[in-house]
């Protein structure tokens, strides 16, 4: 029998690299990450949109992976270096006056989905294993072939 109520329960994990953005949008603010602890090289980040306020890079920056939740984003106006992943909704990333460096040592897969028009303000691949484009990107700034091979795809 029901009394015409109901419950649902959400759980949500916090790691020390999930974004709260409980000070403001400064990524390099350590009050905006759960247990004050700013991301390294090693951090898979996670942004969701619970957050008060959604990050904004201004500097430079180095993580593994990024994950932004549907309904979350990031803005990007220094660099973001990446040795990993970005798994991200469509357009949620906004970079067009920002830089992306694919930094990793395994091979990369890019997808311009990500990015709020599909584009990217500067392109750096500096991984010895190189990237591939999986879909279309588009770079206004710059391209620079540090180290490691571009599989365009024929994008």
């Amino acid at each position: 029998m029901s009394n015409g109520s109901s419950t649902a329960i959400k759980n949500i994990y916090l790691t020390s690299q999930s974004w709260l953005g409980l000070a403001d949008s400064n990524w390099h603010n350590t009050n905006n990450w759960c247990n004050s602890i700013l991301p390294d090289e090693q951090s898979t980040i996670t942004i969701q949109s619970s957050a008060n306020y959604q990050p904004i890079i201004t500097q430079s920056h180095t993580i593994k992976n990024l994950i932004v939740t549907d309904g979350a984003s990031l803005r990007i106006t220094g660099t973001l270096a990446l040795q990993g992943f970005i798994q991200a909704y469509s357009n949620s990333i906004h970079a067009i006056n920002g830089n992306i460096e694919w930094k990793g040592n395994a091979l990369q897969h890019i997808s311009g989905l990500a990015f709020q028009q599909r584009t990217i303000g500067g392109f750096i691949l500096n991984n010895n294993q190189g990237a591939s484009i999986g879909d279309s990107i588009l770079v206004r700034d710059y391209i620079q072939l540090k180290n490691g091979i571009l599989y365009t795809n024929e994008q």
